[in-house]
């Protein structure tokens, strides 16, 4: 590191005309105490009133190239206040004398001081707006930059800055051109436009301002490296020192070949430091500070700290999160006094920071959400994604507002996923997938996550697409794809991994199903103490899947899920004490107690449950009101088994209110949420609730009897039967009636034996006919037994007698059979009414 020094001295005014000379004969150096003694020289002179154009010349060349700026860097800090003072001083002389580019200069300086001095940007810009009154050129152009790109939260104003520019023509002002380049090229992304720029700036040779470094950035930027190292090269000879920054940068990333990158780029970038790119001095610290050569660390912190105090506010961030976050160089105070300073110079990432210490009622600097949300907001607005994204998760919680407001939420995960954010990219994706805020999208959403993954690992969004390729959800159905995601993510110890990993190896349908390996991941869930895992333990363990079953286990574990938080453990304790399993007594009070506290949680499963509870007596006494009311909970949480069962309750005028169309919306849902149920097609069928649409029914009936459902499948073989929803088919029809019948429905018996009986649909079979009316005559099926008083009354299939032919119509009509009430004399009927 350079020891540079600064001692003022007093001259006499040989001493200055002799001193004059000598330093206009070297006034190109950077040597920085020629420039130190230099600035010594011209305070000397205008304290005793010589002025002239050598006195001129020679205070233009300290701001030429940043001369002055490089040569206080490694001063200390007494000497810098005696420095500052005297260039401050030394600016204002000369701006006195009318030599107005002091205004200029006495923005530059004032912009790069230390934080030790008492000057703000408002002081430097106030400089820049006398000069233009006195239409000074540089002021003109430099204000003309800040308006064009809103520098110094100045609105941006292109119309103005070019009026400022075309003043500035009108003087013939030789460097105009100079400062239209750079505005120009730095605005544009488009390489043809650019390069005409480029060239048709450097057709003429250029003693100054060449401007390598603004036109190396444009190639850089627009992705065509190769160009950008010529005139990097040029611009390190030409002592353009941001060059020097650039190729540091481009050197260590590896864009530029060199023999030894580490050391050339640290060079570069410690050269471009110490002559006045603060920046440089943040990154040549920052290399050394987390490099792996620990001798260095202390000489890193130094360049960084450096940095820092000439307010170069991203060296001031990353102190103030080193020594609030790193525990072993840990000194809150002197942290807190960096984050403030990066704050103070509108460093967004500080900004943030500082934000999320203020909602935090235990941090340092104590809670204070409107002061974060300003702090959120100024970051946002300067274009920090993680800001965007603390907003959104601030609405999506409940910080800003009193109310939780999710489109709110989107709204900013939507910009931070933009900008690249890994949480706005993590938490967009999730809103979009799952539909929080309305449709879901589900490309949008497997664009971020897919971006997540490949730009940041992130473990999460590899988790989420697994999901999807597991699911079929936006892409292919494609399990060894989602297979190789969780494992992927689970090498970064993402712990939900080893549980869907468990889930997979258990699906049946997957083509590496191993209950082994399944029980093995879900248990090194459960070792995290994580709770859904704990009740995936537990349910292996009940079950048996993938190791000895263990219902005492099994218990300990879904105790363990419960006391986590998970709350469907509460409903699988409830089933152990209705039950009574292993070592559980059965105790239909704790069933209740349990399966309540689910309820309670918002668990539309448990509100159904306990529905069936207060219906049914256990744990508690009957009561129909409430067995409703928890059916109607659940069924607005969006569960289709309480939807299932306040259908039933109005189609079947369980309360005796006579309401039965209240029905189908009921059981509509139910059916549109995969609930298996053919009330939805007796609906149809019968226009109870809806038009009559018996085709529907059909379609409904016909859907549930070839998922196994035999009261579906007798009413598919009842529609073939009689030809309604679809066309007649004998044969069909005994084929569901018969299927229906070996799955023990006795309606179905007896049109399977009516049909052998008759040969209908299928080959005659009087005796098996009989057998058949029989066995559901046994359980006082009323069209078996008129079937049967039939088969009596004529001999077929059984030998012919009348009077026991009159005893099963006898009990047909009891049974409601209306055919053979007449038969008998009896009226009324007790049939069913669907």
């Amino acid at each position: 590191m350079r020891k540079d020094t600064y001692q003022p001295k007093e001259y006499t005014i040989t001493e200055i005309q002799n001193l004059l000379s000598k330093h206009e004969k070297n006034i190109d150096t950077f040597d920085t105490q020629i420039i130190n003694e230099r600035l010594t020289l011209l305070v000397n002179a205008l304290k005793n009133d010589y002025f002239n154009d050598s006195v001129k010349n020679v205070y233009d060349s300290l701001y030429k190239k940043r001369r002055l700026v490089s040569s206080c860097i490694w001063l200390s800090e007494e000497e810098y206040q005696k420095w500052f003072k005297d260039a401050y001083q030394l600016n204002l002389d000369f701006i006195e004398k009318g030599h107005t580019i002091a205004y200029s200069n006495q923005f530059d300086l004032i912009d790069m001081r230390r934080t030790t001095i008492d000057k703000t940007m408002q002081d430097a810009l106030a400089f820049i707006e006398k000069g233009i009154e006195k239409k000074d050129p540089d002021c003109l152009c430099l204000m003309a930059y800040f308006l064009t790109f809103g520098y110094f939260d100045r609105p941006i104003d292109k119309e103005k800055a070019q009026a400022y520019l075309q003043e500035v023509k009108d003087m013939d002002f030789k460097d105009v051109d100079f400062f239209e380049f750079i505005i120009q090229l730095r605005g544009e992304q488009d390489q043809e436009k650019g390069e005409e720029l480029i060239q048709e700036y450097r057709k003429q040779p250029r003693e100054e301002n060449p401007a390598n470094f603004v036109i190396a950035e444009f190639y850089l930027r627009t992705q065509q490296p190769e160009k950008a190292l010529p005139y990097l090269e040029e611009g390190k000879k030409e002592n353009e020192f941001y060059c020097y920054h650039i190729w540091g940068i481009e050197v260590i990333n590896g864009n530029i070949p060199v023999e030894n990158p580490e050391q050339e780029g640290l060079e570069a970038l410690r050269t471009a430091f110490e002559h006045g790119t603060m920046y440089s001095g943040y990154l040549y610290g920052t290399r050394l500070l987390y490099g792996e050569k620990p001798e260095k660390k202390e000489e890193g912190l130094t360049y960084i700290k450096q940095a820092a105090l000439f307010n170069e506010p991203t060296a001031q961030y990353e102190l103030g999160t080193f020594y609030l976050f790193n525990e072993d160089e840990k000194d809150v105070a002197q942290g807190l006094r960096y984050l403030e300073q990066a704050v103070q110079n509108g460093n967004s990432r500080a900004e943030v920071e500082m934000g999320i210490l203020l909602l935090d009622p235990e941090s340092p600097v104590g809670e204070n959400r409107e002061e974060a949300f300003r702090l959120f907001q100024k970051a946002y607005k300067s274009g920090n994604p993680h800001a965007a994204f603390r907003l959104g998760y601030g609405y999506q919680n409940g910080i800003w507002e009193e109310d939780i407001n999710l489109d709110k939420a989107l709204e900013y995960y939507d910009i931070a996923a933009e900008g690249m954010d890994l949480y706005g990219l993590e938490n967009a994706g999730k809103f979009h997938l799952y539909g929080w805020t309305g449709e879901p999208q589900i490309d949008k959403a497997i664009d971020y996550y897919t971006k997540a993954m490949e730009h940041y690992n992130s473990a999460f969004a590899m988790v989420e697409l697994a999901m999807c390729h597991e699911n079929g959800t936006g892409v292919e159905c494609d399990l060894l794809r989602a297979e190789e995601l969780y494992l992927k993510a689970l090498e970064q110890d993402y712990i939900y991994a080893a549980l869907r990993l468990g889930y997979l190896y258990r699906n049946p349908e997957f083509e590496n199903h191993n209950d082994e390996k399944a029980f093995t991941y879900i248990q090194r869930a459960a070792e995290h103490e994580f709770a859904e895992a704990l009740n995936a333990l537990a349910l292996c363990y009940h079950r048996g899947t993938g190791t000895e079953q263990d219902l005492d286990q099994a218990f300990t574990y879904y105790q363990k899920a419960a006391e986590a938080g998970y709350v469907p453990a509460y409903v699988d304790l409830a089933f152990f004490y209705e039950s009574g399993e292993g070592s559980v007594s059965e105790d239909e009070n704790k069933a209740f107690e349990y399966m309540e506290k689910a309820a309670d949680e918002g668990y539309h499963y448990a509100q159904f449950c306990l529905g069936g509870y207060y219906a049914n007596g256990i744990g508690t006494e009957p009561d129909e009101e409430k067995a409703l009311a928890c059916f109607q909970q659940a069924y607005e949480n969006g569960s289709p088994w309480g939807a299932y069962r306040l259908g039933e309750y109005y189609l079947y005028d369980l309360g005796g209110e006579n309401e039965e169309e209240k029905a189908f919306p009921y059981y509509l849902y139910a059916y549109e949420n995969g609930l298996t149920t053919e009330d939805l097609g007796i609906c149809y069928e019968f226009g109870i609730g809806t038009e009559t649409d018996v085709k529907k029914a059909f379609e409904i009936y016909k859907e549930y009897a070839d998922q196994g459902l035999s009261t579906s499948m007798y009413r598919v073989a009842l529609c073939y039967y009689k030809g309604e929803g679809t066309t007649t088919d004998k044969v069909e029809a005994y084929d569901y009636f018969q299927k229906a019948a070996d799955l023990g429905d006795v309606i179905s018996m007896s049109y399977a034996g009516k049909m052998l009986v008759d040969g209908e649909g299928i080959e005659q079979n009087p005796e098996q006919g009989i057998a058949l009316l029989k066995n559901a005559a046994e359980n006082n099926e009323s069209m078996a037994l008129y079937e049967l008083g039939n088969c009596y009354l004529t001999g077929l299939g059984v030998e012919e007698d009348s009077d026991t032919a009159m005893v099963y119509y006898q009990r047909a009509a009891e049974q409601g059979h209306e055919k053979a009430g007449k038969i008998i004399g009896r009226t009324g009927s007790r049939r069913r009414k669907f």
